[in-house]
C-alpha cells in the first residue's frame, strides 16, 4: 500500500513538474519574443538618435545648414510649381546667383528666392540668460536679419530682369513665427527693401 501512494505521489509530482515546466517554458518564449521587440525598439531608437546627431552636425554648420535650407527650398517648389516655371542657382546679368528663380507668368521678370538665414544670432537669443542678454542678441539677430535682407535687396533686385520683391526663405517655422511675433520692425523694414520673409 505504501510503494502504491509512493507511487501516486511520485505520478502526480511527475505531472506537476511536467506542466510547470511546460508553462515556465512558455513564459520563457513569451519573455524572449518580448525582448526581440524591445532590443529591435532600442536599435530604432538609437538609429533615431544617431540621425538627430548628423541633424544637429548639419545646423551646426554653416555650409551644410545652407544646404539643408536650399534643399527644403527646392522640395517646396518642385512641389508646387510645373518644371519649367523655376530654376536654381541661374546666374544673373550682374553675375550674382540666386537659390532660385521662378517665372512670372505674362513677364520677362524673375521672382528671386533666397534660401539662406542667419541662425547663429537666433540660437545666441534662446540661449541669452539675464535682460541685457537678451537685450543684447535680440539686437545682433535685428542685425543679421537685416544686413542679410539688405544683400539680398542690393544683389538681387535688378530692374527689368527680377521682379521689384524677392523672398527670404527661412526653413524653420519657429524662427519664422518668433520673427513676426517679436520683431515687427525687422518684418516692416524687410518690406521696405522690397523683400518678404517666408517659411
Amino acid at each position: 500500500t505504501l510503494d502504491e501512494r509512493l507511487d501516486q505521489v511520485s505520478e502526480r509530482l511527475g505531472y506537476g513538474l511536467s506542466a510547470q515546466t511546460e508553462k515556465t517554458g512558455q513564459s520563457l518564449t513569451q519573455l524572449y519574443e518580448r525582448l526581440a521587440v524591445i532590443d529591435s525598439a532600442q536599435k530604432n531608437l538609437a538609429a533615431l538618435s544617431s540621425e538627430m546627431v548628423s541633424l544637429k552636425d548639419i545646423l551646426a554648420n554653416k555650409q551644410a545648414r545652407g544646404a539643408y535650407g536650399q534643399a527644403r527650398m527646392e522640395a517646396i517648389v518642385r512641389d508646387g510649381l510645373h518644371g519649367t516655371a523655376y530654376s536654381f542657382q541661374t546666374t544673373l546679368s550682374n553675375g550674382t546667383r540666386p537659390d532660385c528663380l521662378v517665372k512670372l507668368p505674362d513677364s520677362e521678370t524673375r521672382l528671386v528666392i533666397d534660401a539662406k538665414f542667419p541662425l547663429e544670432a537666433f540660437n545666441a537669443l534662446k540661449l541669452a540668460k539675464g535682460e541685457l542678454a537678451v537685450k543684447q542678441a535680440g539686437t545682433q539677430l535685428r542685425s543679421d536679419v537685416l544686413r542679410h535682407v539688405k544683400d539680398i535687396s542690393e544683389k538681387y533686385l535688378i530692374a527689368g530682369e527680377t521682379h521689384e520683391t524677392a523672398i527670404m526663405f527661412v526653413p524653420s517655422e519657429s524662427i519664422y513665427a518668433d520673427l513676426y511675433e517679436h520683431f515687427e520692425d525687422v518684418i516692416q523694414k524687410a518690406h521696405r527693401l522690397r523683400v518678404i520673409i517666408a517659411s
